[in-house]
């Protein structure tokens, strides 16, 4: 009777364990109002069906997105006016805890992607009330981000984009700030993952297979929008009355017109202006615009960071700048970018580091003016010449 106890005791404590590891999510500890990424190894799942629950059983709003790929995948955002504590994350009849902490957030979406084309997109948002700045990376060097570092202002959402090519097993993004990290499964359905290692023998498969002539292509992967800039920062010191302008092109690879319009974020449009802010770039072609930094000459003294974006409905290109107003009694030390320099007097100049012809010119203005002054001092100076009867008859009188 002990043994037949023991027995269904084990039997009940194997099926428990094997119950839990049907629902994981990929963190056991959260920060309220980030997103949640878990997957279920169920037969069936629907969002009517996945439950949080606070420490006094208190059913949470949340709307998850499913997905199912050999196996259930499901991502939601916590909600931002939580408490700290323990909760109950629920799945069908499976469940497991969660930690929630307090502390500078961002949300995913997508929790998960599928490797179905040459690119994908994640959009990234701060929900919390300080600037957070995130590293972004890949286990697969393959899979290659477009930005490896972004920073988020509270509130503030963006578009990070990333390429891949010759993927041939799934892989991961990784997204982390501070202490915590995102882990954004890529899953791809190449032929090769789901083989496995078998060894058999004395089998023989006769198939009747077709084989026709194919044509590979080798296309090269070009960025559908680029900013023509070859500086690796745009970082700029000025003085209060110094500014700073020039073109800015970007050029358009797509086979197709793009409506684009600027946007500048955060602060930068305080400092920075442009020509023009909506426009339509011809495909294959390049567009320039003009961009002023400190058009006005009297900027307060600050720091003033953001990107100069460039919008599309399908695709977004953006330059970092940071631009700092110092005073006059710290150094300047600026470095000519994007075909900028600047003069003491705050005008636009050549970026060679020679004279500036306006310059050269009023040198050899001033240098005429002395000839000539030069030339009337010894005129006057000159004895006037007298006929020599008459300075005869003046010295006899």
């Amino acid at each position: 009777m002990k043994k037949l106890f023991f027995l269904i005791l084990v039997t009940l404590v194997l099926i428990s364990i094997a119950s839990a590891q049907e629902l994981q999510p990929l963190q056991e500890e959260y920060l309220i109002g980030e997103t949640i990424q878990a997957s279920y190894n169920g037969t069936t799942l629907s969002t009517a069906n996945i439950y949080l629950l606070d420490n006094e059983s208190t059913s949470i709003s949340i709307a998850p997105l499913i997905t199912n790929y050999d196996q259930f995948f499901f991502y939601f955002n916590l909600p931002t006016n939580l408490e700290e504590g323990i909760y109950t994350l629920i799945a069908n009849i499976e469940q497991t805890n969660l930690t929630l902490t307090q502390g500078p957030a961002l949300t995913i979406k997508p929790g998960i992607v599928y490797l179905n084309d040459d690119s994908f997109q994640i959009t990234i948002q701060n929900v919390g009330t300080e600037a957070i700045t995130a590293q972004i990376s890949a286990t697969d060097t393959n899979v290659v981000p477009r930005k490896t570092l972004l920073t988020f202002q509270p509130d503030e959402q963006k578009n990070l984009f990333a390429d891949y090519s010759e993927i041939t097993q799934s892989s991961e993004l990784i997204i982390s700030y501070g202490s915590r990290t995102y882990s954004i499964p890529l899953i791809t359905d190449y032929v090769a993952e789901v083989i496995e290692n078998v060894t058999e023998e004395n089998i023989t498969i006769e198939e009747n297979v077709t084989v026709e002539n194919t044509t590979i292509e080798l296309v090269e992967e070009i960025d559908p929008l680029v900013v023509l800039t070859t500086q690796a920062n745009h970082d700029y010191t000025l003085f209060p009355d110094e500014t700073l302008s020039g073109p800015l092109s970007i050029e358009n690879n797509l086979n197709e017109s793009l409506n684009i319009e600027i946007v500048l974020t955060e602060n930068l449009g305080e400092i920075l202006s442009v020509n023009i802010t909506e426009f339509t770039i011809p495909a294959d072609s390049v567009y320039t615009i003009s961009i002023s930094i400190n058009e006005r000459e009297n900027a307060s003294i600050d720091t003033y960071i953001g990107e100069l974006q460039f919008v599309s409905s399908t695709e977004t290109e953006a330059l970092e700048m940071q631009v700092e107003i110092v005073g006059d009694e710290e150094a300047v030390e600026t470095t000519p970018v994007i075909n900028f320099s600047v003069s003491s007097d705050g005008t636009t100049t050549e970026e060679s580091g020679g004279i500036s012809g306006t310059l050269i010119i009023g040198i050899v203005l001033i240098m005429i003016l002395l000839g000539i002054f030069f030339l009337l001092y010894s005129k006057m100076k000159q004895p006037v010449d007298k006929d020599f009867n008459k300075v005869v008859k003046e010295r006899t009188k």
